[in-house]
């Protein structure tokens, strides 16, 4: 499981911060050309916002608003795995991670005795069962918790600075900031499965 994007999203549904890992961390997913890295941008900004329709939702999954703030499992859209939680100050951390792990690849090669990826998923029913892609049902939620607990950290320390204004939740722009978040995945998609 690789993480491919983190949203923060304020108490009234402004994006704080959407951060894609689609350039150096995923070169190995597919992504080729300029058109497909913003292709990828643009599904992972949209995945961002279709997760707040989830928050709003009467029918959330149970978990999403717990006191606790741990990750629930929000919806599936393209291979993406949204997660999502809620802090007690209404701050939406929103995690999307892609059940292809680049570390644990399948081959495509067509012999006689190996079969294709189209004929090993109609065979096992699942991509789950599929070398290189994580099975739904083993992925913890445990897994994704210090990944959030380290994000909002991050969020916390950096509102806390004595120069911005407290009741003025503005997008972030911090190179700072940016780096940590992004070294937080970078540990995390190292250390995955």
């Amino acid at each position: 499981m690789q993480i491919r994007f983190v949203s923060l999203i304020s108490r009234d549904n402004r994006p704080l911060y959407i951060q894609a890992f689609v350039g150096e961390e995923a070169k190995d997913t597919q992504v080729s050309s300029k058109e497909e890295e913003i292709n990828e941008l643009l599904k992972y900004n949209f995945l961002s916002h279709m997760s707040l329709d989830v928050f709003e939702s009467p029918f959330a999954p149970v978990g999403t608003h717990s006191s606790q703030g741990k990750p629930t499992l929000l919806f599936v859209q393209d291979g993406i795995l949204v997660y999502g939680s809620e802090t007690l100050t209404g701050l939406k951390i929103v995690v999307g991670c892609s059940r292809y792990n680049p570390n644990n690849k399948f081959t495509e090669e067509n012999n006689t005795n190996e079969k294709t990826v189209v004929s090993k998923i109609t065979d096992e029913k699942s991509l789950g069962s599929l070398e290189g892609f994580a099975d739904t049902d083993m992925i913890e939620i445990s897994d994704l918790e210090p990944v959030t607990n380290a994000i909002k950290k991050e969020y916390i320390r950096y509102s806390c600075n004595p120069f911005l204004d407290p009741k003025e939740e503005t997008e972030i722009k911090s190179d700072k900031f940016d780096k940590r978040i992004k070294d937080i995945v970078n540990n995390f998609n190292l250390s995955s499965i």
